[in-house]
C-alpha cells in the first residue's frame, strides 16, 4: 500500500508457519533489498507478528 502525498508505503508477507519464515527468510530480504532499491526508498521498520486466524461460521438453521 502506498500513499503518493507522504511518500511512505508498507507491505506485509504472511508464512504457514514460523519455520516457513525462517527457510524463506533470505530470500525475503533478497526482494525486499531490490524493492527498496528499485522504488528509491528506504526501509524504516520491520516488524514480525504471529497472526491468529479463526474460521467461524454463521451457525446453520435447521
Amino acid at each position: 500500500m502506498v500513499d503518493r502525498t507522504s511518500g511512505r508505503a508498507v507491505s506485509s508477507a504472511t508464512f504457514d508457519s514460523f519455520d516457513a519464515m525462517e527457510r524463506n527468510r533470505d530470500q525475503s530480504n533478497a526482494l525486499k533489498a531490490t524493492s527498496l532499491r528499485e522504488a528509491g526508498g528506504e526501509e524504516l521498520d520491520e516488524c514480525e507478528f504471529e497472526l491468529a486466524l479463526a474460521h467461524l461460521r454463521v451457525p446453520e438453521l435447521v
